[in-house]
C-alpha cells in the first residue's frame, strides 16, 4: 500500500531544474480512434492516410524549429574577438537526429507502399492499414540479430504514434486524454519520444520515469524541450498514486513523493533563490566570458535546425559552434537542391553576422540515417542503393560522416558548393565529420578550392573564402591532433562520440548504453591531449556534446585547457556565469588532481559536489549584491 508516508528515491538527472508539484500517472500507449472497415472509398482511406502522414512530418518539423536556438539587434562589446574579418562591426542535443529519423521513416517507401496495399487491395480502412504496416515492418525488424536494429523498433513505436496521432479524431481524444497532466509531475514507465512531444504539447511541469537512457531519444527530447525530468527512478510506479504531492529535483537526480512541510518550504524556497539566479544569468548574458583572473573563454551555441538569431542573442551565444544540417533532408523526397541550400545558408549567416556560423557538412551513417530520396534515383541522378546495407549503415564504424559523402560526391559537392557561395558575410565555416585519416581533410580542402577557382571573378568578389575545420570524434584524431590543427583552420571536439569510440559502446544499445560515462578517465585524458595542444598552434579548439553543457564539468574543462565552448542554448548563461567566477591557476590544479583517478563515476561525484559548493557560493554572493543594489 503506498500511503502517505515520506519516499525518497535517486533517479539519473536528465535535464535540469526543480519542480513541486501534484504527481500525475500516464500510460504509455495512447488511444487511437479506430473507423470500421470499408466506411469509406480506398482513395478517401488512402487520403486520410496522406494528410496524417503530411500533419506528422510537419509536426516533426515545427518540434525541430521549437527546440533549436532563434537576428540579433545589437552585439557585445567584445564580439570584435570572433570575426576577424569584421572587426569593425564589433552556441543531446541530438534532436534534428532523432526527428530526421522520424521523418524517414515516416516517408520511407516500403512503409507507403504496404500501406497503399492494405488500402486498395485488402479493403482495409486507413488506421488499420497503418498498424498492419507497422506490425509487419516491426516484426522484420525484431527478428534481426543485429542488436541495434531490432532496438529500433522503438523508434517504429514512436512513428506509429506520431502517424495514428495525427488522424484528426484521434488527435482530438489524445489532447483529452493529457489534459489531466498539464502541470503536473508525470510518472511514467518507458517513456517513448512520442511521449515526451505530447508531454510537451500538454504542458508538464516534469517528468519521471522508471527507465530510460542519458542518451536516450526521449532524453534529447526532454533536455531540447527542457523539461526537468529523471529517468531510472526504480519502482517509482509502486511508489506514488496520483494527486501526492512530490519534490523533482533533476539537478541531482533526487525525488520525494509526500515531502514533509519543511521540506515543501526549503524546496519552494530554493526555486525563489533560483528564478531570481535564473533573471540574474539572463540579464548578464551577454557579457563576455572570462575568468577571474583574465583569461578569454569564448561560448558558441549548438543548433540541430534553423536558427532563431534574437534567441541567439538573448542566450549570450558568441556564435554557432556547430550546425548541424541533416534537417534539411527531412520532409523530404530529394536531396535538398544546391540553391535552397545556398539560400539558407545565407539567410542563416547573414541573420547572426557578424558571429561566427560553423556548419557541418552531412553526417550520416552510423546511428544517423542516410538521406532517402525517389526524384533523384528515378533521375538516374544519384542512387544510394550500394549504401543502404544495414551493417554498413548502423555500425558506428561503418559508411558515415566524411567517409558517406566522399562515396557521393555529388551530395558532397552540392552542400560545398552552397557553403561557398552562401558566404556573403563572410562568417561561414565548413566542419567536416567524422574524420580519421587527413586525406580526407585535403579532398574536401581540394574541392572548395576547386569550386572557388571555378567561379567568375564578379561573384568572388562579393564572397569570402570559407574557413575549413575537422570534427575530432575518434581516437585516431586525438591522436593526430597536431597534424589535423596542421591542416585545418579550426577543430572541434565532438564528446558525445569521442566518448562512445574510445569506450566501445553504442548509445541506443539497452546494455553498453549504461556503460558510457561523459568522465571517464580515458575520455578525459584525451580531452587533455587535445587541448594541450592548443599551446603550440593557432588554430581555435573548441568543444562541443553534452559534456560542454554540463555545469559540473565546467570547472574541469577549464583546468584542462577548454577556451571554446559549444553549448545547448539553455545551458549558455550559466556556462558563461560560472566561467566569470572561476580562477584558471585554480581550475588547473583542481584538473590535475581529477586526472590521477580511475573511477569515472568517483570523478563525477566529486565535481557535482564541488559544483554544489560552488554555486551555493555564487548564489549566496549574488544574493547579497541584489539585495545591497
Amino acid at each position: 500500500m503506498k500511503g502517505t508516508s515520506r519516499k525518497w528515491l535517486q533517479g539519473l538527472a536528465i535535464s535540469r531544474g526543480l519542480v513541486v508539484g501534484k504527481i500525475a500517472k500516464a500510460s504509455r500507449t495512447p488511444e487511437f480512434a479506430r473507423s470500421p472497415l470499408i466506411v469509406n472509398s480506398a482513395d478517401t482511406e488512402w487520403q486520410k492516410y496522406l494528410g496524417a502522414q503530411e500533419n506528422a512530418l510537419r509536426l516533426i518539423e515545427s518540434l525541430s524549429v521549437e527546440a533549436c536556438p532563434r537576428k540579433p539587434t545589437t552585439s557585445p562589446a567584445e564580439q570584435s574577438d570572433l570575426n576577424p574579418d569584421q572587426r569593425s562591426k564589433d552556441d543531446s542535443d541530438s534532436m534534428p537526429v532523432v526527428m530526421t529519423s522520424y521523418g524517414m521513416i515516416l516517408s520511407d517507401e516500403l512503409l507507403m507502399e504496404k500501406i497503399r496495399t492494405f488500402v486498395f487491395h485488402e479493403s482495409n480502412d486507413a488506421t488499420t492499414a497503418i498498424l498492419r504496416a507497422f506490425k509487419d515492418i516491426r516484426s522484420v525488424v525484431e527478428s534481426m540479430q543485429d542488436q541495434y536494429l531490432r532496438d529500433k523498433s522503438l523508434d517504429l513505436d514512436a512513428c506509429e504514434e506520431l502517424l495514428l496521432s495525427a488522424m484528426s479524431d484521434s488527435k482530438s481524444l489524445n489532447e483529452k486524454k493529457s489534459e489531466h497532466l498539464k502541470a503536473r509531475i508525470v510518472v511514467i514507465n518507458h517513456p517513448t519520444p512520442q511521449d515526451i512531444i505530447r508531454f510537451h504539447q500538454v504542458g508538464v511541469a516534469g517528468i519521471i520515469a522508471e527507465q530510460g537512457a542519458q542518451l536516450s531519444h526521449a532524453a534529447i527530447l526532454a533536455r531540447s524541450f527542457n523539461i526537468p525530468t529523471i529517468f531510472s527512478a526504480t519502482n517509482i510506479n509502486r511508489l506514488c498514486s496520483d494527486g501526492q504531492m512530490a519534490i523533482l529535483d533533476a539537478s541531482e537526480g533526487k525525488i520525494i513523493v509526500n515531502p514533509s512541510r519543511s521540506e515543501l518550504r526549503k524546496a519552494e524556497a530554493r526555486r525563489a533563490v533560483e528564478l531570481l539566479m535564473n533573471q540574474k544569468l539572463r540579464a548578464g548574458a551577454q557579457s563576455v566570458a572570462r575568468t577571474i583572473d583574465g583569461h578569454r573563454v569564448i561560448v558558441f551555441a549548438n543548433a540541430d535546425g534553423p536558427v532563431d538569431a534574437r534567441q541567439l542573442l538573448e542566450s549570450g551565444a558568441e556564435g554557432v559552434g556547430l550546425l548541424r544540417t541533416e534537417f534539411l533532408h527531412l520532409n523530404s523526397d530529394s536531396i535538398p537542391h544546391e540553391d535552397h541550400l545556398e539560400v539558407f545558408f545565407r539567410l542563416t549567416s547573414e541573420s547572426i553576422s557578424p558571429r561566427w556560423l560553423t556548419i557541418r557538412l552531412l553526417d550520416a551513417g552510423g546511428d544517423k540515417p542516410y538521406p532517402r530520396n525517389t526524384n533523384f534515383s528515378k533521375n538516374n541522378q544519384l542512387s544510394l542503393s550500394h549504401v543502404s546495407d544495414k551493417k554498413s549503415q548502423n555500425s558506428p564504424f561503418g559508411l558515415r560522416g566524411i567517409r558517406f559523402l566522399l562515396s557521393e560526391k555529388l551530395i558532397l559537392g552540392q552542400q560545398l558548393r552552397a557553403l561557398v557561395k552562401a558566404n556573403s558575410s563572410g562568417n561561414i565555416k565548413i566542419l567536416i565529420p567524422f574524420v580519421t585519416r587527413i586525406d580526407e581533410i585535403r579532398q574536401v580542402k581540394q574541392l572548395v578550392q576547386d569550386i572557388w577557382s571555378n567561379l567568375p571573378e564578379f561573384e568572388k568578389s562579393s564572397l569570402k573564402y570559407p574557413q575549413v575545420g575537422a570534427m575530432v570524434e575518434t581516437p585516431a584524431a586525438v591522436h593526430m591532433i597536431d597534424l589535423i590543427c596542421a591542416e585545418c583552420d579550426f577543430v572541434s571536439v565532438g564528446s558525445n562520440d569521442l566518448t562512445q569510440h574510445i569506450l566501445c559502446v553504442e548509445r541506443d544499445d539497452p546494455i553498453t548504453s549504461k556503460m558510457f560515462n561523459s568522465f571517464h578517465p580515458a575520455l578525459l585524458r584525451s580531452l587533455k591531449t587535445v587541448f594541450d595542444y592548443q599551446r603550440y598552434t593557432d588554430t581555435a579548439i573548441s568543444l562541443c556534446g553534452e559534456i560542454a553543457s554540463n555545469p559540473i564539468a565546467t570547472e574541469l574543462l577549464i583546468g584542462l585547457g577548454c577556451r571554446h565552448f559549444s553549448c545547448r542554448t539553455a545551458a549558455i548563461p550559466l556556462i558563461k556565469d560560472l566561467i566569470r567566477n572561476l580562477d584558471f591557476e585554480s581550475a588547473k590544479k583542481f584538473a590535475e588532481k581529477i586526472l590521477p583517478l580511475n573511477d569515472g563515476d568517483e570523478i563525477q561525484n566529486i565535481l557535482q559536489e564541488r559544483y554544489d559548493e560552488l554555486h551555493n557560493l555564487f548564489t549566496s554572493t549574488n544574493l547579497h549584491r541584489n539585495r545591497a543594489s
